[in-house]
């Protein structure tokens, strides 16, 4: 399988699930190929110095056997608590070496498509998304880099007080940013919060690229694909998030 091919699944598996390892509760994940699940080991050897990643106990083929991590989900009111060290994962995230091809800011257009056509947006608020969207991606020129699609408190587990990223398959190229823009439009909201979360993310490396006018380019992109998303499967629409767009838009 090529490498481009490959990242269209990448973050797919077909199943994961409770089951034992040599006598000890584990987490099973079964991938679509052996080549996906190699992927996804590369990636976490890479990081396991760092300590944030559920450990490999073995791999056959398809299937990856990681620890179980006890503990529990962490919770929107852990923010504050745990805004540093998500902060500092993240960074360690963005420093890891590319795989793979990013074609999601590619199809971008294709979700603002959806916007129109579903009449979620009308053709002026539309036609203002995409210049703004053109502009700011022209003028910030933002870098691709591996990054975490999906920072929000489910993906994360507390254990004595530690820190763990358990959504191992959230982790593909994208505009470096991607997982600050998420993390602060759905669970970091407050300025105590987010000066936590660049705490962490500055003892790994500078974020010094994540300007307001920046922030504001990955808060469109990041509500483009949710509202999409959304009218996509047909889920409700979150209407603070349809707001937040369109003041993004008028801004």
């Amino acid at each position: 399988m090529k490498l481009a091919r490959l990242n269209e699944t990448l973050h797919k598996r077909e199943r994961v699930c409770l089951t034992e390892y040599n006598g000890k509760k584990c987490v099973l994940r079964e991938y679509y190929t052996k080549d996906i699940a190699n992927h996804h080991v590369s990636i976490c050897k890479e990081l396991e110095k760092f300590g944030f990643l559920p450990r490999i106990l073995h791999k056959e083929g398809r299937l990856v056997y990681f620890e179980f991590i006890s503990g529990r989900d962490c919770e929107r009111g852990d923010a504050l608590r745990v805004a540093s060290r998500v902060g500092e994962i993240c960074a360690h995230i963005n420093q890891l070496r590319k795989r793979g091809e990013n074609k999601q800011e590619k199809l971008i257009y294709y979700a603002v498509k959806r916007l129109r056509e579903k009449d979620f947006l009308n053709e002026e608020l539309v036609k203002r998304l995409i210049n703004k969207y053109n502009l700011l991606e022209r003028k910030l020129k933002p870098k691709i880099a591996m990054d975490l699609n999906d920072v929000h408190p489910g993906n994360f587990r507390l254990n004595n007080g530690k820190v763990y990223l358990i959504d191992i398959e959230g982790i593909y190229p994208m505009y470096k940013g991607r997982a600050i823009g998420k993390a602060f439009v759905r669970w970091f909201r407050t300025k105590e919060q987010r000066e936590k979360f660049r705490e962490g993310y500055e003892h790994v490396a500078s974020m010094n690229f994540a300007t307001d006018e920046y922030l504001d380019f990955m808060y469109l992109n990041f509500l483009v694909w949710r509202l999409n998303g959304s009218l996509k499967i047909g889920k409700k629409i979150d209407e603070k998030d349809k707001e937040y767009l369109i003041r993004l838009i008028k801004k």
